[in-house]
């Protein structure tokens, strides 16, 4: 049972918050169309390409266009796109084509993946370390976690706006819309500021410039940010379809919008995040120890200096 804890506690909440949004009568079609759209989606982009060639990076491509997916059907399901709507389908359709049109360009430049990225192999050894004893069958429930994602807490804010007929913009949205377009700039500055070192520096060099000297992973927290960015300037439209919903409805839809930024706190920390990442880099940076012990791992902040990092080796001694 070990190898499933996990799984059925994404699976649960998720399918519950499709349920609902497929019960609740303002959303309703949007949840219905989503559901279909990221199940087609999916099962071309990751399902059988993953099944076909035994790599689950293919995952990291359904999911971005899944999302840019979600920016599409607002207006197509917006009783009536205004401003609110216009801002969030922006929103999901630049978070989507900035990760989903490299992964196009890459498969098409080398007509299909040509490895297992370093985040899906780390899960190899999650899995054999829960009991599973092969790959296909974990493989795909994986996958299916993103997708239900996509199907669920990261599509509440999209099917919050859109079934909002308000669309105007509140100073509090207008404001949460800022923060996530400040935050998805800096994310992708700072990818932009990592490739930039990685083309010119040794491949076991550790990236300490720009933001990556505050933050060993300065993109996942922005990336981060622009989703309790996105989670708050859909609070406004649930407190006005509140009205036409249940109570349990409206409450249901309140947590799914912590959810959403907390199921990607814990995907960008601990499932395909940092966890993996710092896993690989230990082993093949010499410096990236050093490196830990002088820079916070996820939110930016000054670098620790000579005397606490003497601290901090003692007491990890002691």
């Amino acid at each position: 049972m070990r190898k499933y804890h996990h799984l059925v506690a994404s699976y649960i909440p998720a399918l519950g918050i499709v349920a609902i949004s497929i019960a609740a009568r303002p959303l309703s079609s949007f949840a219905i169309g989503n559901l279909a759209t990221q199940a087609v989606l999916f099962t071309a982009l990751a399902v059988i390409p993953a099944y076909r060639t035994g790599r689950m990076s293919y995952v990291d491509i359904a999911w971005p266009w899944g999302l840019v997916a979600i920016g599409l059907q607002v207006p197509v399901y917006a009783p009536r796109f205004g401003p609110a709507s216009a801002a969030i389908t922006a929103a999901y359709l630049a978070i989507g084509l900035r990760m989903g049109i490299p992964g196009l360009v890459y498969l098409a430049r080398y007509r299909g993946l040509k490895g297992e990225f370093a985040r899906y192999r780390y899960q190899r050894i999650r899995w054999a370390a829960v009991g599973w004893r092969g790959e296909r069958v974990p493989m795909q429930l994986e996958i299916f976690v993103q997708a239900l994602a996509n199907m669920s807490v990261l599509a509440v804010p999209a099917l919050l706006v859109a079934a909002d007929p308000d669309q105007r913009l509140e100073l509090f949205q207008v404001i949460a819309v800022v923060v996530w377009l400040r935050s998805w700039t800096l994310e992708w500055l700072a990818d932009r500021q990592k490739s930039q070192y990685a083309a010119h520096a040794k491949r076991t060099a550790t990236c300490e410039v720009g933001l990556w000297r505050y933050s060993r992973h300065p993109n996942y927290f922005f990336q981060w940010v622009g989703w309790v960015a996105l989670a708050a300037a859909a609070a406004p439209s649930l407190v006005r379809l509140g009205h036409v919903m249940s109570a349990p409805q409206t409450w249901t839809f309140a947590l799914a919008l912590i959810a959403a930024p907390a199921f990607m706190l814990w995907t960008l920390v601990h499932l395909t995040g940092i966890k993996p990442a710092e896993h690989y880099s230990v082993q093949k940076r010499p410096g990236y120890s050093d490196y830990q012990r002088t820079t916070n791992r996820f939110v930016p902040g000054p670098r620790r200096r000579q005397r606490d990092r003497v601290k901090i080796g003692h007491h990890a001694r002691a």
